[in-house]
């Protein structure tokens, strides 16, 4: 309990006030005066703490979270010198290991005991081998049956070394027998030159297809640039070279060719020796059947066998046309075409059609009028087009197009009676009924 002492003392002219006087008065002897003792009649009880947050409750407090109080808060300590309060495994006395191989495993004979991470140190020790970043708690190794030093792809053992019969790599193509070892390196062959790309491989334990054991081609685009490639210098630049220039290299070179068919390399209207068919009936085309190859062109003959008939000037392939025909009905998509001395299967003379997908749809369709749009044409008023007419249908069974609801879909009944309720055993198609009757079927009794 704190008593407040009010005193005036009096020296020389001077004043002591309230504060000075209970800074001044320490009733319990403990040294702390009245103002600031937390209990001024417990001398076991003096200022207040300052006390810091224990988050993680590892005995180590957050200098960041503090708090003044004469009493212990809960999940309060005196100590400020936890780095993270949120682990209660982080603190001043953490042990950290070395681990110089960074396979987070720590070597438990190096350590360092600090509440920050030192670098190249891991929480966990337990590392069997702190020089190899392979071998750690759990690490798993290849068994090495035949003992040539190349693992079994499927066959493993766990452990942190790998020990007898067990090595780090499973490449062995063959487990049983130790003259198979790991897998060979082949290249691919994209050009079927027979030499590979060094930028393409792949390990295989036998040679895949499109692949080669040769890694030296220039361009695997390319089947006429490999390794030592002939080629024939092109001094006319016409595509045709000549057979006496002969250059060795794996790129082309930019005055050469891959091939030696120039007739005369100084001439570029001369190149290689052409095919040249004979023209019988001098129409231009020449007959397929009758080739010969030469430089220039020999008398009669012409650089196409594209006739039908070399005995016919009016049979060449350059007026027989034929179209596609995919809906077969007759009529060609104009389109879609060849040219030949015969139709190819699915095709016609005919190049009219307008619907190739639709047999329906052709020019010899034929559309009747549907005055009252009912879906049934008139059979009387008609035409005849390829593609559809607004009003017009292909159905020509309407029997009253004036009214919608009268067709060959409208039922009638016999109305013996006349009292405008037909029939229901006497149900006829209207188009069809040789009498007139009404629309419905209700009478009971006609």
């Amino acid at each position: 309990m704190r008593t407040i002492l009010f005193s005036t003392l009096l020296c020389g002219c001077a004043i002591i006030g309230e504060d000075d006087a209970n800074n001044a008065y320490d009733p319990d002897g403990d040294g702390v005066a009245f103002s600031v003792d937390c209990d001024s009649d417990d001398a076991e009880a003096g200022v207040e703490t300052q006390w810091f947050k224990d988050a993680d409750g590892d005995g180590f407090g957050d200098p960041n979270l503090s708090m003044m109080s004469c009493d212990v808060p809960e999940g309060y300590v005196t100590d400020n010198t936890d780095c993270n309060d949120a682990s209660p495994e982080i603190n001043p006395t953490t042990v950290w290991y070395l681990d110089s191989d960074q396979d987070s495993y720590g070597d438990g004979e190096v350590i360092l005991e600090s509440c920050q991470q030192p670098d190249g140190y891991v929480f966990v020790d337990g590392d069997c081998d702190d020089t190899r970043a392979d071998a750690f708690p759990g690490a798993v190794w290849a068994l090495d049956g035949d003992d040539d030093g190349f693992g079994h792809a499927t066959k493993k053992v766990e452990a942190c070394e790998p020990g007898a019969g067990a090595v780090d790599n499973t490449e062995d193509c063959d487990d049983s027998n130790p003259a198979v070892g790991a897998e060979s390196t082949w290249y691919a062959d994209g050009d079927q030159d027979g030499f590979g790309d060094d930028l393409a491989s792949i390990s295989t334990c036998y040679l895949p297809d499109g692949y080669v054991s040769d890694n030296t081609d220039c361009d695997d685009t390319d089947s006429s640039e490999f390794p030592d490639a002939v080629w024939f210098g092109d001094l006319d630049g016409d595509g045709f070279g000549d057979a006496s220039d002969v250059r060795i290299a794996c790129e082309q070179p930019s005055d050469a060719v891959a091939n030696s068919d120039d007739c005369d390399d100084t001439d570029v209207t001369l190149g290689a020796q052409t095919a040249w068919y004979a023209d019988v009936d001098l129409d231009g085309y020449g007959d397929a059947d009758s080739v010969v190859w030469e430089c220039w062109s020999p008398m009669g003959m012409v650089d196409n066998g594209a006739d039908c008939d070399d005995t016919d000037p009016a049979q060449t392939t350059a007026g027989m046309v034929w179209y596609v025909d995919d809906d077969g009905d007759g009529f060609g998509d104009p389109l879609m075409f060849t040219a030949g001395c015969l139709p190819p299967d699915g095709s016609v003379a005919d190049n009219t059609d307008c619907d190739d997908a639709d047999p329906t749809l052709n020019p010899a369709t034929v559309w009747f009028i549907d005055s009252d749009n009912d879906g049934y044409g008139w059979p009387t008023v008609s035409i005849i087009q390829c593609t559809p007419i607004a009003g017009y249908v292909m159905t020509d069974d309407d029997c009253d197009d004036d009214d919608a609801a009268v067709g060959p879909h409208t039922l009638v009944y016999v109305d013996a009676d006349g009292d405008g309720y037909g029939d229901p055993t006497t149900e006829e198609g209207v188009c069809d009924s040789p009498v007139v009757g009404v629309l419905n079927g209700d009478d009971c009794d006609d």
